[in-house]
């Protein structure tokens, strides 16, 4: 019986690979909105039922694409081990940065057509990540309002990385800018 919970589990995985690759293929070619489940189950050499044993829509695809990729690239270096504090949210505007590069690399021109759901799943990403730290720290003790703190910080580090993504500019040319308004 575990034997078979174990193919199955295997199974689930290469079809979720299977998914995954199909989609970064066809979203380097064309527009989020113009993928269809059937176009995306086609690529992936599976049924439609398959699909949706993994996810209820496209979206939740994307969603879980992004959560996928922010937390290998949130993992990578040092900043899953730093407490909250100033080196924190500098590494995360950094990382974010970076990884709002590799994004806009990977999608192409279709970046664009994710963008707001980009931006909403990454804010959740970083409200939770930054909220999870504030409620490890001493911070967190003397501040019982710390979730709208991250609400605030999440939405604020979003912002500035999108900025700078539109404007072609970097993050770090900003920090002595950018903290003080956070940590003064």
């Amino acid at each position: 019986m575990q034997e078979n919970n174990m193919m199955n589990d295997t199974r689930y995985k290469n079809a979720e690979q299977l998914i995954y690759t199909a989609f970064f293929a066809l979203i380097q070619k064309k527009d989020f909105d113009s993928i269809s489940i059937t176009e995306l189950t086609r690529a992936a050499n599976i049924n439609r039922s398959t699909f949706y044993a993994h996810y209820v829509d496209k979206s939740a695809l994307l969603e879980a694409v992004i959560n996928k990729s922010i937390d290998e690239y949130f993992q990578m270096g040092d900043i899953a081990k730093q407490p909250f504090g100033e080196e924190l949210i500098w590494g995360v505007l950094i990382h974010l940065r970076e990884y709002a590069r590799a994004v806009s690399k990977t999608y192409g021109r279709n970046f664009l057509s994710i963008i707001m759901q980009l931006e909403r799943y990454l804010t959740l990403y970083i409200r939770d990540f930054i909220g999870k730290k504030l409620n490890e720290s001493d911070y967190a003790k003397e501040n019982p309002e710390r979730h709208f703190l991250a609400v605030c910080l999440g939405a604020s580090i979003f912002a500035i990385v999108r900025e700078c993504q539109i404007n072609e500019s970097e993050v770090a040319d900003k920090k002595d800018t950018i903290l003080p308004l956070i940590f003064k």
